[in-house]
């Protein structure tokens, strides 16, 4: 076998290697991002499981106080009772908002009996306020004696021994619920980092089998060749080095990032579960900054997935004539949102010259996100980035200005390249995996334009795309 045909392997070796954890990583995204939902939507039904807990009690004060003054004080029976109605409603929506989420599932069997649950949770409590109701007819006919039988009999008794007891258990399911789901996450992340590990060692070895082979062969040659092949595999491997060096960044990069939303995942639920039964405002402090991390790592994944997909093969474009100015509208609305999370703002000054271009409405608001995520990261909390659109030498163009740190001379050749981050990303402590700017290249030079980002005289970095206009368009 001839070098080159070696050295076609260990090609070959590296991309099935790559190819196998692409696979991986995604098959555990699906997983963990399945496993976050159904805890999203445990989470819900326990929330609504405090809360009914907090009404029925009282509920039941409420009717004894009835029995006791003849007259609802204050309107504060009604106002229970509408409390157990919209808190009945937000459990039965929870719980079926949580099916869902099992459809096509095999555990989905498992999850009907608590819709099952929560209907005959509603049906108790309307037989216990039917009780109520006639106690009070007959408190008010004077026959006190047999209306007490009956608060004791059908309401006290049915509260503590038919309702109370479903509630209980299901806010023990719950609760279960939300820490397995939890923990198959963790588990899931380190699954993955373990295969991600073992498929590099097996890639390595591979990898390093045709290389000793390679070599046997080139000595087998006459001097001229031997040298020439010893020239050949010296660049083989510092690009092997350099790959393997890639390759251990990235999973280092994913593993920090993955970390810390993870931990804190833990962390709240762990406060949500040992939350006092009726604390419902820690609890829903807990649940929002569990959904707030949830959303972290989903827009982690996304990353990761659009990586993915670029490198496979290219998306297609759906072109039609557009505006950038619409373009850049519809992402200013929705960078809004990124921004007023790091204290932000974000001023736009969108032309309406009317110019058109042809392009993909979707893929272009991508890139031009891409542009003001990067500067909302890279400014100080009061900051303000500024986007603006116009024409300019027959091309549609669109310009955003932070005033961060800027770029470092050394970072700036490599901007746009996969899975860079520069010093002020470290340094700053922005997540990602340095995937943006390298999607954005990609979709601008699709449409046949051209992307820049640079330092300003004045300070902070210029980000600017422009694309050319539509044929007939001024």
């Amino acid at each position: 076998m001839s070098v080159r045909a070696h050295i076609a392997l260990i090609v070959i070796a590296v991309c099935l290697g790559v190819a196998a954890f692409i696979g991986l990583l995604s098959a555990g995204m699906r997983a963990t991002d399945f496993a976050l939902l159904r805890a999203q939507g445990a989470g819900s039904q326990l929330e609504s499981l405090h809360a009914l807990d907090g009404a029925a009690g009282r509920y039941g004060r409420q009717v004894v106080d009835q029995l006791l003054f003849g007259y609802d004080r204050g309107g504060e029976l009604q106002t229970a009772r509408n409390d157990m109605d919209r808190v009945l409603a937000n459990l039965a929506r929870a719980t079926r908002e949580e099916l869902n989420a099992f459809t096509g599932s095999p555990d989905l069997q498992k999850e009907l009996p608590e819709l099952e649950t929560v209907r005959r949770m509603t049906d108790l409590y309307h037989a216990i306020d039917a009780a109520a109701k006639r106690a009070f007819s007959l408190s008010a006919s004077g026959d006190g004696g047999e209306a007490a039988r009956v608060v004791s009999r059908e309401v006290d008794f049915r509260l503590t021994n038919e309702l109370q007891p479903l509630i209980d258990a299901g806010i023990g399911e719950e609760r279960a619920e939300v820490a397995e789901q939890l923990a198959m996450i963790e588990a899931e992340r380190s699954r993955l980092l373990i295969a991600a590990a073992v498929a590099g060692g097996v890639l390595l070895l591979v990898v390093a089998l045709l290389a000793i082979l390679a070599v046997r062969r080139s000595h087998r040659g006459a001097t001229a060749a031997a040298a020439e092949t010893r020239a050949a595999m010296a660049e083989l491997d510092r690009k092997l080095k350099a790959l393997e060096q890639s390759r251990g960044q990235l999973l280092a990069d994913i593993g920090h990032q993955l970390r810390t939303p993870l931990t804190v995942l833990r962390g709240e639920a762990d406060v949500a579960l040992r939350g006092a039964a009726g604390d419902t405002d820690a609890l829903r402090v807990a649940m929002q900054r569990v959904r707030a991390q949830a959303a972290e790592l989903a827009l982690l994944f996304d990353d990761l997935i659009d990586a993915a997909r670029q490198e496979s093969e290219a998306q297609p474009l759906v072109m039609q004539s557009v505006r950038l100015e619409d373009v850049a509208a519809v992402a200013v609305d929705e960078g809004r949102m990124l921004a007023e999370a790091r204290e932000v703002a974000i001023a736009a000054d969108i032309g309406d010259d009317g110019a058109e271009i042809e392009g993909d409405f979707r893929h272009l608001k991508q890139a031009v996100m891409i542009g003001i995520d990067n500067a909302v990261k890279h400014s100080a909390p009061g900051a303000t980035v500024e986007l603006s659109t116009g024409v300019e030498s027959g091309r549609a163009v669109l310009r955003i200005r932070d005033s961060g740190p800027g770029i470092a001379a050394e970072d700036q050749p490599h901007l746009f390249q996969r899975f860079f981050r520069g010093r002020a990303e470290q340094d700053m402590m922005n997540p990602g995996f340095g995937i943006g700017l390298a999607i954005a290249k990609g979709i601008v030079e699709r449409h046949g334009g051209e992307i820049a980002l640079r330092n300003r005289s004045e300070g902070g970095a210029l980000f600017e795309i422009a694309l050319p206009l539509r044929v007939g368009t001024r």
